[in-house]
């Protein structure tokens, strides 16, 4: 709320959105507002190609700024998805306000957002997989009763498309996690039992 009393204060004008856990934010480059903030949430951002090949660029959160980048102003073979994880609230500025925006907020800005793309440095698909839970727990996991906690909504396709693996390997590897006890799955919640056994498997 503080931000947006800023907003208002100085008098730059935005538009408020609520997206629910699953619902996206398509980004095209004909699109006329392509500046977002998140206020509250988290924010899986995709880069889709018409090749049908998809990149997982980065987890935002509160605060981080969507801002997609167009190499060409006029024609692309991309566009950016913004998938929410959970609830979340964010605004785009009015296109008079950006520069206003910039001048306040820029210079004590400091971007959080957590770049997926060293998880596709691992070779294999469980290491891969590993590697991402291990990023949900430390950015966005709670400890009760000696478990971490993600309480985030996220499906195969998901997994999938952040590991760059197949949604089957991606559900393979799920159940055998399940089976040994080191993971409770839901898609609204994921129980880690054991980061010891997790990391070890």
């Amino acid at each position: 709320m503080q931000l947006l009393n800023l907003f208002i204060y100085s008098k730059i004008y935005f538009y408020m959105y609520k997206l629910q856990a699953g619902e996206a934010l398509v980004l095209h480059n004909n699109n006329k507002l392509k500046n977002y903030i998140i206020l509250d949430g988290c924010l899986l951002l995709s880069k889709y190609f018409t090749n049908n090949k998809i990149i997982s660029i980065g987890l935002l959160s509160s605060k981080d700024i969507i801002l997609p980048i167009f190499h060409n102003q006029f024609t692309t073979n991309y566009f950016y998805k913004a998938q929410a994880l959970s609830i979340t609230y964010l605004f785009s500025l009015a296109n008079t306000s950006q520069q206003k925006f910039f001048k306040i907020i820029q210079p004590q800005y400091n971007n959080q957002r957590y770049y997926l793309l060293e998880i596709l440095a691992h070779r294999n698909a469980k290491q891969r997989l590993i590697h991402t839970f291990l990023i949900l727990m430390k950015l966005y996991g709670t400890i009760s009763n000696k478990k971490f906690e993600i309480n985030l909504n996220i499906s195969y396709e998901i997994l999938s498309s952040i590991t760059g693996s197949n949604k089957n390997t991606i559900s393979i590897l799920i159940q055998k996690l399940i089976k040994r006890e080191i993971i409770i799955y839901s898609k609204n919640k994921i129980i880690v039992n054991s980061i010891v056994d997790l990391i070890e498997f």
